[in-house]
């Protein structure tokens, strides 16, 4: 082929692209104005008695000429109009007349005919679809046959079965006598569901039905039936609330229902009705009321509660923590009944002995609902355990049924066990004690005390071993403080002092006046292990006869610590872990004595050796109960040192504590100081049988457990 042939077809085909192009059509834009829920049967139209149709929008992107049609296929519906306009536009200002008519061919086949002018690009074709439904779902189907209209499947209509419903909008009272059933709403499945209903022949009443006969209705001068949604501004008189009998009520819904238009789903609400118990006792605390009618499911819901006034608490604190932290007590005081909480009135909250509330300046903070308040603080002994509310002032919180609360805690490092949180005062009608967290020891010590002399230099003895009970006990950045007397002790040197297990990294240890700090480098990331041992010390000759005491504290393990050692021989500023008898200055150690009590066993052992047991030990409520009788002759407290008053059923033991026992209580007194206890004391055979483990802990016993022998030891030193 010559050059300037292959130009010429080059141009052929150019110009042949173009035109194919060109004659592309853009698509239509198509979609629904709405998508109904009818009853199976209905009849979609413009009509009062039927439901609004929804309409098929058609948004051309190119035109259509006169004569070019397409099809709308219907499915699970019928067209049944046989031929309707959808657009018209008479001839002005220069443009033609257009008009745009649908045809059925067939109940399920509409053809849409441009029957005169043409439609320019971005004309709109709203195509209402005027059918009746039967099945599930009617759908419509555009055939653009070979037009500029898109073919699309929309499903238009929801076909629904289902009756009305009857749904409480309010939660259920929860009284002592007599209530309001809640507020409730009675609504159509779909528009016009009630009116169809109704032309078929059902009912207009519905029952309610209260399920219990020592409860009834009653109807006040507050009982309505009002219209809402799209039956809203109808009403109803007192004719359509009958009481049928004491448990069952009737409601008539207005007949003239027929003549409401189909426009939107309607309903009712029902409030004011009252229920109560006709007896003083009634036999269950919860009635329900059973729903049926025609018209509507059935269905059941809760009417009323009967409660008392009581005030509960919800705790938001871990089960666990460890001794020597600052703590958060959260809780919540709920009302078991509206009014159970009286907000003006005195409310005491104080936590366990031992535990000391945050204060400053005599005032506790404590955060309600989100916000910093400030109470009196209750002080005994020089530290705070808790605070005094003399009424809540602010509205806002005494419109609330229920109180979230937070206030800040010292565990101090000596402290195990359980701390409790105790709630009382003339704003509630009942007591609470409950255990908030359990305390656990951040550290095990073992204490090998040495025996020293008087006026004597460099002595050498005594170990401590520190055994973190988990990971990172020790903060980095903190010391740990050794304690001892050095107003009476000299240390000629720095003990030896290692990590023997884990990875804890210490500084460089040196003497301080009041004992030893110890910088900790680097927290362990596995519980760690230091030995101290081989003291060095010199007494001299005025140093007297006796005990002294070795503490292990500081911040390094307690965030109640004191940053700096003293010399005072009184180690609690450094909130220490354990403070144990460590020199002994011409004085042997104090006798051990280990008692052991076996579950169900009529004997015990003293030492190994064992004795025989009147009442076993059992287990009550978690706690391992035994005669208070047994442990305090083990201890060498003799039987004229343990009284007991058989007309108060009061139980003394004068030991070097003074615990005081009320059978049947869980109240117990150290040396005049009230003890709240898990369990109440109980009388068995003539002895009188006590949690030991929180008496133990009053005595100052070393406690263990062991859940597979079924044992509980006690460990007592005395001289």
């Amino acid at each position: 082929m010559k050059k300037g042939g292959k130009f010429v077809v080059s141009m052929l085909l150019v110009w042949t692209m173009g035109m194919t192009h060109s004659t592309i059509w853009a698509k239509s834009i198509n979609h629904l104005t709405k998508v109904v829920t009818v009853g199976n049967n209905e009849f979609l139209g413009e009509n009062e008695n039927e439901v609004e149709a929804p309409k098929l929008r058609i948004e051309l992107k190119d035109g259509l000429s006169k004569g070019d049609r397409f099809y709308l296929n219907l499915e699970d519906a019928r067209w049944t109009k046989e031929e309707f306009v959808i657009l018209q536009q008479e001839n002005k200002e220069g443009q033609d007349a257009v008009k745009v008519i649908g045809k059925s061919f067939t109940p399920t086949q509409l053809e849409v005919k441009v029957v005169e002018g043409d439609l320019v690009p971005y004309t709109v074709l709203d195509i209402p679809l005027y059918v009746q439904v039967d099945g599930n779902e009617a759908k419509v189907s555009i055939d653009s046959n070979n037009t500029t209209v898109s073919a699309e499947t929309f499903t238009f209509a929801h076909i629904s079965s289902k009756k009305g419903t009857i749904t409480p909008t309010e939660e259920v009272e929860k009284v002592t006598q007599a209530g309001r059933l809640p507020k409730m709403i009675i609504e159509e499945a779909y528009a016009g569901q009630f009116r169809n209903g109704l032309e078929k022949g059902m009912q207009n009443t519905i029952i309610l039905r209260l399920d219990h006969t020592d409860f009834v209705f009653e109807l006040t001068p507050e009982s309505t039936l009002v219209g809402t949604k799209g039956f809203e501004g109808i009403s109803t008189s007192g004719i359509n609330l009958k009481l049928l009998n004491d448990q069952q009520l009737q409601i008539t819904l207005p007949e003239f229902l027929t003549q409401v238009p189909k426009r939107h789903k309607g309903g009712f609400i029902l409030e004011g009705i009252q229920v109560k118990s006709k007896v003083q006792e009634p036999r269950v605390k919860t009635v329900f009321v059973d729903i049926t009618g025609d018209l509507v499911e059935e269905t059941r819901f809760k009417a009323l509660e009967i409660g008392e006034y009581k005030v509960s608490l919800d705790l938001e604190n871990e089960q666990s923590v460890l001794a020597g932290t600052t703590q958060n007590i959260e809780f919540t005081l709920r009302e078991d009944m509206k009014g159970s909480l009286l907000k003006e009135r005195t409310l005491v909250v104080t936590v366990s002995q031992g535990v000391q509330v945050i204060e400053k300046d005599g005032r506790v903070e404590v955060i309600i609902e989100g916000q910093p308040y400030y109470y009196d603080a209750l002080v005994e002994d020089g530290k705070c355990i808790g605070f005094r509310m003399n009424g809540i002032e602010q509205e806002a919180l005494k419109k609330q049924q229920d109180l979230s609360f937070q206030f800040k805690v010292n565990v101090p490092s000596k402290f195990t066990g359980k701390v409790n949180l105790h709630i009382e005062g003339s704003a509630m009608p009942n007591t609470i004690d409950e255990t908030v967290f359990q305390v656990k020891a951040p550290l095990e010590v073992e204490v090998e005390a040495f025996q020293a002399k008087s006026g004597i230099k460099n002595q050498v003895g005594g170990s401590l071993v520190l055994k973190e009970k988990q990971q990172a006990i020790l903060t980095q950045g903190e010391s740990l403080f050794i304690g001892l007397d050095t107003s009476m002790i000299k240390l000629e040197g720095l003990p030896f002092i290692d990590v023997i297990e884990g990875d804890l990294v210490l500084g460089e240890a040196r003497l301080v006046n009041g004992g030893i700090q110890i910088p900790i480098v680097s927290s362990s990331t596995v519980p760690s292990t230091i030995v101290i041992k081989h003291f060095d010390i010199t007494l001299d000759g005025t140093v007297p006869k006796g005990r002294f005491e070795v503490a292990v504290g500081g911040p390094a393990l307690s965030t109640c610590s004191s940053k700096e050692l003293e010399v005072n021989g009184d180690f609690e500023y450094i909130d220490p872990v354990v403070v144990e008898d460590f020199v002994l200055v011409d004085v042997g150690p104090k006798n051990r004595k280990e008692i052991t009590f076996k579950l169900g066993e009529e004997a015990y052992a003293v030492n190994g050796k064992y004795y025989h047991l009147d009442v076993p030990a059992y287990i009550e409520e978690g706690r391992v109960m035994v005669p208070i009788k047994y442990v305090a002759e083990a201890l060498g407290i003799g039987s004229d040192q343990v009284k007991y008053d058989g007309t108060t059923k009061k139980l003394t033991v004068y030991g070097d504590k003074v615990i005081e026992l009320q059978v049947g209580s869980n109240i117990m007194y150290v040396d005049h100081e009230k003890m709240v206890m898990q369990t109440s004391t109980k009388l068995v055979k003539g002895y009188t049988m006590v949690p030991i483990g929180e008496v133990a802990r009053a005595l100052e016993l070393g406690v263990e457990w062991d859940s597979q022998l079924e044992t509980a030891t006690f460990v007592g030193y005395y001289e």
